[in-house]
C-alpha cells in the first residue's frame, strides 16, 4: 500500500487522549479521548481500560463533551464533567457500566470534581462574579449592554474572549445522593486545586494572592478544617504553588513551588510538610531539572495531577530535561530515581499505590499519543491503546536527527532536524527553521503535527533550545532575560550555521523561518537583522515592547520579569529590544498570522507590525483569525487551526517556486 503524505486537512484523522485514571484496586484505567468530527467540531469522550483483559471500550456518546473523570474511593462509580444538559456539570455513572445521572443542576458552569474520602460527597470548581450566587445564572446578553469598571491590573485572560469583570474561582460541594449543592470557600481571592486529607477532617489547596506589587501572581498553600474557618498557611514566603497532595497517611502534605528568586524563569522544587514536627523539606534541592512538564507540541495533550503519592512515603513527577519529559520518583530522604526513562514526552500519567500500577500517556516523534502500563517498580512499557493505528498505518512521517552546537561563550545547544519522509541525501532540500514560544520551553521528542506537515511538503525542519529553554538547568533558562535578541538570537543562528556545514542537502539559497509567540518576536528579529532568509511567517507574535506592555493580560509583570523593566521606567530599553523599530531593514517577505481574540500577544502587535512594513512598501500579509485566542495552534477551532497551517505552508511555497515561475514566465515570454 502507498502511504499517503501529510496535509493541513489532515488533523481531523488525529485523536488526541488525556488525563489517564487508575481505579482504586489498579485494575481499570477511565480517560479522555478528543477527537474532530465531520463537521469539524471537537467531541470529547470517556474510555475504559481493563487492564487485565487490555480490552478498550467506549463508555459515553453522543455530541456533547464528557471530560474530568474520577473514581469513588470504593471504586464503585465515576464522577465526570459533561455539556450535556447545556453547562458544564457534575455527572455520575456506576463502574459497571449504565445510563449517567447528573449530580449537579446548576445555572453556572462547575468542573474539577474530586471525592471525599467517605464517598458522599464531591467538591468542584465554580467561577463566579462578585457577589454572584450558585444559582445565579447571568444573562451574557444583559452583562454585555453594562459598562466595566476596572480596578485591577489583571482584569483579562487569555482564553476568556468576554473582557468583564474577571470571575473568582471558588469551591463548591455537592451532595452525591441528593444533588444539594452549596459554596464551601469562597473569599476575595481565587481558590483551586482542593484535595481531601485521608480521614476526610482537613482541606488543603491552593489560594490565588494576586497583589497590584511584584511578583504580582504569588500564591499559597492552606489548610482548613472541615469543622470549622481556621487555616494554616504552610507557606509563608512569597512564591508561586501548587498542586497540594496528602501522603497515604495523611502525615505529609507535597507541593510544588518556588520563590520567584528568577522570576518566571525559576525552576520549580518539591516540598513536603511534615505535620507531626510541623517541618518543611525540599526534596529536590540537588535536581537540576524543572519539575512538571515544558514541551511543546501541538496537540494540546496532559491532565491529571503532577504530584502523586505511592507507598512508604515515595512521591512521583514529572520533569524535563534534555528534549525529554518522564516521570521520576522521591523519597523523604531526597533520593530521586527514573521511573520511565527513554526520547518521549510523557504527557500524563496515573498509578495505584495499592496494586503498584502505573499507566503513562507517552508522545514521540512518531506517535502523536497512546496510554502504556507498567510497574512503579521496574516500569516495562506494553501498549494499552491504538487510537493512532489507523494515522501511522496511513501516512508516512519524517524521521528526525538530533545533534548537539557549541554557540556563544562555549554553551552547548541542542537542536533536532527533521526530513521529508521520501527523503533521498543526494538532493537537496529547502530548511524551515522553527522558534518555540515561552520564552522558557523546550522542545524536544514530542509529536509536532506542524512539523510533519512541513517535510510532508519538502522541507527540512531545523529546531532548537536556544538560552533561555527549559530542560537545560536554572542558568540556561534564566539566560535570555534581559537579552531578548542577543545571544538567543545567535545560539537561533548558529543552530542553522551548523545544519548547513553539516548537511550537505542543505542549500543557504532556501531558508525559511516561523515561530510563534516568543518564537513570533523572535522571527520579527530575525527578519530585522538579516536578509538570509527567503520568506518567514511570525505567528501570535510581540512586535513592540511599550505596547505591549500595557495591552497583553500579562504585560504589567512580564516586560519587568523577561526584559527587566516597565515601560515607564525605562521606555528606550523596552524600544531597543522591539522588532519593529527594525522595520526599515526587513526585506524578507512576511506574512503575520494572528488570533483576533489573543489577549497573550494581542493583535494589535501584528497590526502595529503589518502597517509599518506595508506603508514602508514592504512585501507583507496579514491574516486575521476570528474568536481564535493565543492557543489557536493547540486548541483553537479545528477549521481555523486546519486554516492556519495552510497559511503557514502557502507563504513558504509561494516563493518556494517564485523563480521557478519567473523563469517560466521569461521563457513563455521569449517564445
Amino acid at each position: 500500500m502507498v502511504m499517503k503524505k501529510v496535509s493541513h486537512t489532515d488533523l481531523p484523522q488525529l485523536t488526541f487522549p488525556m488525563n489517564p485514571v487508575l481505579s482504586p484496586d489498579g485494575k481499570r484505567v477511565i480517560y479522555t479521548l478528543k477527537t474532530i468530527n465531520d463537521k469539524h467540531d471537537y467531541e470529547t469522550h470517556l474510555y475504559h481500560v481493563d487492564l487485565h483483559s487490555k480490552e478498550v471500550s467506549q463508555w459515553t456518546y453522543g455530541d456533547g463533551n464528557d471530560h474530568s473523570p474520577t473514581w469513588s474511593p470504593d471504586g464503585m462509580k465515576l464522577a465526570f464533567v459533561s455539556k450535556r444538559s447545556g453547562k458544564s456539570q457534575i455527572w455520575s455513572m456506576a463502574a459497571n457500566g449504565g445510563e449517567a445521572k447528573q449530580i449537579t443542576d446548576l445555572p453556572v458552569d462547575v468542573g474539577n470534581p474530586v471525592w471525599s474520602p467517605d464517598g458522599r460527597e464531591l467538591l468542584f470548581s465554580v467561577s463566579l462574579h462578585k457577589g454572584q450566587s450558585l444559582e445565579d445564572g447571568l444573562d451574557k446578553e444583559d452583562e454585555q449592554k453594562k459598562a466595566l469598571v476596572v480596578e485591577t491590573l489583571d482584569y483579562k485572560a487569555d482564553g476568556v474572549h468576554e473582557i468583564r469583570e474577571k470571575k473568582k474561582s471558588h469551591i463548591g460541594v455537592v451532595n452525591v445522593e441528593n444533588g444539594e449543592a452549596k459554596l464551601l470557600l469562597r473569599g476575595e481571592k481565587s481558590v483551586k486545586s482542593i484535595t481531601y486529607s485521608p480521614d476526610g477532617e482537613r482541606v488543603a489547596f491552593v489560594r490565588e494572592d494576586a497583589t497590584e506589587e511584584p511578583p504580582y501572581r504569588s500564591t499559597e498553600i492552606v489548610v482548613r478544617s472541615q469543622h470549622s474557618d481556621v487555616e494554616q498557611i504552610l507557606t509563608p514566603q512569597v512564591g508561586s504553588y501548587y498542586d497540594p497532595a496528602y501522603s497515604l497517611d495523611g502525615r505529609y502534605i507535597a507541593y510544588i513551588g518556588h520563590h520567584y528568586e528568577y522570576a518566571g524563569a525559576t525552576l520549580y522544587n518539591i516540598y513536603v510538610y511534615d505535620t507531626v514536627t510541623q517541618e518543611t523539606r525540599n526534596l529536590t534541592e540537588n535536581w537540576k531539572w524543572n519539575i512538571g512538564d515544558y514541551q511543546i507540541g501541538d496537540t494540546a495533550l496532559g491532565g491529571g495531577a503532577l504530584l502523586q503519592w505511592g507507598n512508604h512515603g515515595v512521591l512521583y513527577f514529572l520533569s524535563t530535561e534534555n528534549g525529554r519529559t518522564n516521570v521520576y520518583s522521591v523519597t523523604l530522604d531526597g533520593t530521586i530515581e527514573a521511573v520511565t526513562t527513554g526520547n518521549q514526552h510523557v504527557f500524563s500519567y496515573t498509578l495505584s499505590p495499592e496494586a503498584g500500577n502505573l499507566v503513562i500517556g507517552s508522545s514521540a516523534v512518531h506517535n502523536p499519543g497512546e496510554f502504556y502500563f507498567g510497574r512503579t517498580d521496574g516500569f516495562q512499557k506494553e501498549q494499552l491503546t491504538n487510537h493512532q493505528q489507523s494515522f501511522l498505518e496511513d501516512y508516512s512521517l519524517g524521521n528526525v536527527e538530533q545533534f548537539h552546537y557549541e554557540s556563544e561563550d562555549d554553551w552547548e545547544v541542542e537542536g533536532w532536524l527533521m526530513t521529508p519522509p521520501d527523503f533521498e541525501p543526494s538532493n537537496t532540500y529547502p530548511l524551515v527553521l522553527e522558534v518555540h514560544g515561552g520564552p522558557h520551553m523546550m522542545y524536544g521528542y514530542s509529536f509536532f503535527f506542524e512539523f510533519q506537515l512541513l517535510a510532508a511538503k519538502g522541507y527540512v525542519v531545523l529546531y532548537t533550545n536556544p538560552r533561555g529553554s527549559e530542560g537545560y538547568g536554572q542558568e540556561f533558562v534564566d539566560a535570555c532575560r534581559g537579552d531578548y535578541g542577543g545571544k538567543d538570537y545567535a545560539d537561533v543562528m548558529n543552530g542553522v550555521d551548523y545544519a548547513l556545514k553539516n548537511y550537505s542537502f542543505l542549500t543557504e539559497d532556501e531558508l525559511y523561518v516561523t515561530g510563534g509567540s516568543y518564537g513570533g518576536f523572535m522571527t520579527n528579529w530575525i527578519v530585522g537583522k538579516t536578509d538570509r532568509f527567503k520568506a518567514a511567517v511570525t505567528q501570535r507574535c510581540i512586535s513592540n515592547w511599550q505596547s505591549f506592555y500595557g495591552v497583553s493580560d500579562i504585560g504589567y509583570f512580564f516586560t519587568d520579569w523577561e526584559i527587566g523593566k516597565h515601560a515607564y521606567q525605562d521606555p528606550e530599553k523596552m524600544w531597543e529590544h522591539s522588532p519593529i523599530r527594525l522595520t526599515p531593514q526587513m526585506d524578507t517577505p512576511l506574512r503575520i498570522l494572528h488570533g483576533e481574540q489573543d489577549y497573550r500577544c494581542p493583535i494589535e502587535q501584528g497590526e502595529q507590525l503589518y502597517v509599518a512594513l506595508k506603508q514602508q512598501g514592504k512585501d507583507v500579509s496579514f491574516v486575521r483569525f476570528p474568536n481564535a485566542d493565543h492557543n489557536l495552534s493547540r486548541t483553537g477551532h479545528p477549521s481555523l487551526r486546519m486554516e492556519r497551517l495552510h497559511y503557514l505552508v502557502d507563504w513558504f511555497e509561494t516563493y518556494r517556486y517564485e523563480e521557478a515561475k519567473q523563469h517560466e514566465e521569461t521563457t513563455v515570454n521569449r517564445v
